[in-house]
């Protein structure tokens, strides 16, 4: 025959097991009674009232999608605004720019003509 000290531990190992299987199956049979019961009464999906005009919701969604173009073509706008005010600026620094140069130009021509002369 086996000693009891050689079984113990295997005994000891399945008890343990039974144990802790009998806990986790009562906790999920808690919860599954407890969440099923909550359930019952209330639909899955909440029905929602039908809009009074058939085209009512869509004239909305047209409304909001027209007002939202709206202030994104009035952004780009004063973007386009910006970017066309600093061109404006730049192509009258380099004009100065270059009638100083003519104006030297000339200068130097007249002082040429007059050194020939």
């Amino acid at each position: 025959m086996v000693p009891l000290a050689n079984i113990l531990p295997t005994l000891m190992f399945f008890a343990g097991c039974v144990l802790l299987t009998t806990i986790l199956l009562r906790r999920y049979w808690r919860y599954f009674q407890k969440h099923t019961h909550e359930q019952v009464g209330e639909p899955a999906v909440k029905q929602q009232p039908l809009p009074e005009e058939s085209w009512s919701d869509g004239q909305k969604d047209a409304v909001v999608h027209i007002e939202r173009q709206k202030v994104e073509l009035h952004d780009v706008s004063h973007d386009v605004t910006g970017q066309l005010n600093s061109k404006i600026l730049l192509l009258q620094k380099l004009m100065a720019k270059s009638d100083q140069q003519i104006e030297q130009m000339e200068k130097l021509l007249n002082d040429l003509q007059e050194q020939r002369a």
